[in-house]
């Protein structure tokens, strides 16, 4: 222990001792990390453990509520740099805050890594892209959440200081088609941007074997037959949680024995997801309650074993009203479940109407609600539904083939 920080011993960091030396070595950065619940979380760690089998140096930057000081951590053999969040309220300042740790971790590793691989667009990817420059390192920025993470841009102090550190940036990842589409728009140079989507391990989300559904429902304290759907995802007004609690509220009589599973946090470090009104989630509550669907409809909380929450479920029902290419709905589709969503950016990228989910307008819970029934009462377009989705996610967006791409970025920006 050094300098204040809780460090592993490198023995037993195995990516960055069993790596083959002519590769660059990877930092990869992600604001969020695992178990903490993050789509860009998730998608860093995944790639990472992939990359370190291949035999890439890699470890992972992040922050964390749970330390009070840097801590490096071991995440199956990758090795985790853990740095405070700040604890204040107030954005300006929290953000300085955390950016002031965050640059003095780099500071003190900047002799660990060739390329800095940032999984967000947002002013931390600014802090990021600045260090890479200075230390002459190359960078890769992210953009996860259209309309979100650059939202700011160009304007003001803070979007006019984004602008000026992205021009350095060697690479820019879009990986869905809004999401590299936002970048052009901020007049961002097209050569350097790239179309890299979000992967799936298609081998460990996969169809429910014969019999497993039952037992994987009594497993995890489910009606063994009942009808289940499933939402997967953080719960906030932007995922549509409380419209789909509408939705089952329009179904309650008309389908005694549906259930719904809404796997998935609604806060973060105590603090609401998406900092929403602290009232909020108990509001939602109260309607459940209301709509006396209490015994209907589970909030199991943020699961580590989702592939069996999914393969215990009927129909996957996807609500959300922006998105970019979320992990969730590639996990059903690999899983081959008939899926409901409502048709905005995300699911337009990855759903064909009618082929491998039902599209519906946005916000629109009627709509949905049928779209449900006519799953329901369709075996015969059910199971086909999503036998396509699943065909379509191995072919297009395997967690191999995304890895494989980013390796071909890596060796491309590292020889430039």
């Amino acid at each position: 222990m050094t300098g204040g920080e809780v460090t592993l011993p490198q023995s037993t960091i195995h990516p960055m001792t069993d790596a083959t030396p002519s590769k660059p070595r990877i930092c990869m950065w992600s604001y969020h990390w695992p178990p903490a619940f993050s789509g860009a979380g998730l998608q860093a760690r995944r790639i990472s453990l992939r990359l370190a089998r291949r035999g890439w140096r890699v470890w992972a930057l992040t922050t964390s509520p749970e330390v009070r000081r840097v801590t490096e951590i071991d995440d199956e053999g990758l090795r985790v740099v853990c740095v405070p969040q700040s604890r204040l309220r107030r954005f300006t300042p929290m953000a300085l805050q955390t950016i002031w740790r965050l640059r003095r971790a780099m500071r003190r590793r900047q002799g660990d890594f060739d390329i800095l691989h940032i999984h967000s667009a947002f002013l931390d990817a600014a802090l990021g892209s600045s260090l890479a420059h200075r230390w002459g390192k190359r960078c890769i920025v992210k953009n996860t959440l259209p309309e979100v993470d650059m939202s700011v841009y160009g304007r003001g102090l803070w979007g006019k200081w984004q602008r000026r550190c992205f021009q350095t940036v060697g690479a820019f990842i879009g990986a869905s088609p809004a999401a590299a589409d936002e970048l052009l728009r901020h007049g961002l140079p097209p050569k350097r941007i790239h179309r890299i989507p979000n992967g799936v391990d298609t081998d460990h989300f996969r169809p429910p074997e014969e019999g497993e559904r039952r037992a994987l429902r009594e497993s995890l304290g489910l009606p063994p037959d009942a009808r289940l759907l499933i939402n997967h995802s953080s719960i906030c007004a932007r995922k549509g949680t409380d419209v789909l609690v509408e939705v089952m509220g329009l179904l309650r009589d008309r389908h005694p024995d549906l259930h719904l599973a809404l796997v998935g946090p609604w806060e973060r470090g105590g603090v609401p997801i998406e900092n929403g009104h602290p009232d909020w989630f108990p509001d939602l509550r109260s309607r459940v309650a209301e709509l006396g669907l209490t015994a209907r409809i589970h909030f199991p909380g943020s699961q580590t074993n989702t592939d069996e929450w999914l393969r215990a479920s009927d129909v996957f029902v996807f609500p959300t009203l922006n998105d970019l290419l979320p992990n969730s709905l590639l996990e059903a589709m690999a899983t081959a479940l008939p899926i409901a969503a409502f048709d905005v950016l995300c699911t337009q990228a990855l759903l064909q109407h009618g082929e491998s989910g039902l599209l519906t307008p946005p916000g629109d819970a009627d709509a949905l609600a049928r779209s449900i029934e006519e799953i329901l009462a369709n075996p015969d377009l059910a199971e086909p539904m999503g036998e396509a989705a699943r065909q379509h996610v191995s072919e297009a967006y395997s967690l191999d083939a995304v890895v494989t791409a980013y390796e071909r970025l890596y060796l491309s920006l590292f020889e430039s």
